[in-house]
């Protein structure tokens, strides 16, 4: 199996040199300096052990004609706050945005300072490394700094039911390491956590679950329901209220398919994913009129056709196909994403990315029961379980169960 190759060079080592001097607070100059250092960073991680010679070569106190080894600038970069040798070098070859990883550093690792951290976010908003670092950070931090990191950040990161917004995928990162630690939770805590927090609208947005068992996102939901005001945000709303009685029951309730039959919409209304998700119910409360196949090939096309959704078309023909396949609608199901696969080739970003994989499998599932199992059988080995989002593991997993069942048994 092939290695990243880790590059370690001199100024690099030197910059190194620099920031264990400056974590250390003191001179490193003798055997004594050594010893105490030594003491200091086993007491900061008892599992890095270092040794007498290895810190004296490291800081040219005897002739050394080797260079340090991974493992022994590792342990050094994470007494300086740092993960890693890879984490210190990308930081500090950063140039203009040195100062922003230098400072979450110092804020986290030294002395931590509310009015210092709100500083930051108020002037690297635009910065995506700024979200990068409170992800890293935000596991290592005391509760009571954690809704302060949660409340600043969020302030400024507007609401994604617009596909062209500005968000850019650190934000979307930095809200779903949120999203994570709260569906985590104890009831109680997150009942604590939401009490503080002034802008869930933001992470049930952007962390839509479609996991049954993750019964704090409707908590979370529930709590902040009075904020969804627009009508975006009541489809929104009613897309994954909906989606998630079916998920947890395996149907939809009399009334919630009269409630979707009745909707008549339109794909220049609304944003991509609630409105996808409002398609994806429609079929799969078996509505024959707005489910057809030419009405979903005419949304599509909208979608193709609209620059801001270019990157986010596999959303939609994800969210289709999987109820289409539900639904044992097979041949439709194909048609659509033949229809995609045929149009949109080449890179794509990394949401894009994630969605195409997940859509591998519900390839896999139609091609077999269209009669194509060896296309079937290849749909399946590009699929990549360790790819799928974090909060629609369950129904994927589930549904990957099915799919190799029945090609086991073929």
């Amino acid at each position: 199996m092939s290695r990243k190759v880790i590059q370690i060079g001199e100024e690099d080592i030197n910059a190194l040199i620099l920031e264990v001097k400056e974590a250390f607070g003191h001179p490193i100059q003798n055997k004594s300096h050594i010893i105490h250092l030594i003491d200091k960073i086993t007491t900061n991680n008892s599992k890095d052990i270092i040794s007498f010679n290895t810190l004296r070569r490291f800081f040219k106190l005897i002739p050394s004609q080797h260079t340090p080894t991974i493992e022994t600038l590792n342990i050094l970069c994470r007494f300086c706050g740092y993960a890693s040798w890879e984490e210190f070098t990308y930081v500090i070859n950063q140039n203009s945005e040195n100062f922003l990883g230098h400072s979450m550093i110092q804020i986290i690792r030294k002395q931590w300072s509310k009015e210092k951290a709100k500083h930051i976010i108020q002037d690297f908003k635009k910065s995506e490394k700024l979200y990068f670092w409170m992800s890293s950070v935000f596991h290592q931090i005391s509760l009571e700094d954690k809704v302060f990191l949660v409340k600043e950040s969020l302030n400024i990161i507007q609401s994604p039911q617009n596909e062209n917004t500005s968000l850019g995928y650190a934000q979307y990162f930095w809200v779903q390491t949120i999203g994570c630690y709260m569906m985590q939770l104890e009831k109680r805590e997150l009942t604590i956590f939401m009490k503080q927090i002034h802008h869930l609208k933001v992470i049930c947005e952007l962390c839509v679950s479609y996991n049954p068992s993750e019964i704090n996102y409707d908590l979370i939901l529930s709590h902040c329901k009075n904020d969804f005001t627009s009508t975006q945000d009541k489809l929104f709303l009613l897309s994954i209220q909906t989606l998630r009685e079916y998920l947890k029951f395996g149907k939809l309730k009399k009334t919630s398919i009269v409630k979707i039959h009745q909707l008549v919409i339109s794909a220049d209304q609304f944003d991509i994913k609630p409105f996808s998700r409002i398609k994806a119910l429609q079929i799969i409360s078996e509505d024959a009129i707005h489910g057809s196949i030419e009405r979903l090939k005419k949304d599509m096309s909208y979608f193709q056709k609209n620059k801001y959704y270019r990157e986010s078309v596999v959303f939609f023909v994800l969210e289709i196909s999987r109820a289409l396949c539900h639904k044992n609608r097979f041949k439709d199901a194909l048609q659509i994403i033949s229809h995609y696969s045929n149009t949109y080739r080449g890179n794509v970003g990394f949401w894009a990315s994630i969605h195409r994989n997940t859509l591998h499998l519900y390839s896999a599932w139609s091609n077999y029961f269209a009669g194509n199992k060896k296309s079937s059988i290849e749909s399946l080995k590009n699929f990549n379980p360790q790819l799928v989002e974090n909060f629609q593991e369950e129904w994927v997993l589930q549904d990957l169960k099915l799919i190799k069942k029945l090609l086991a048994e073929a």
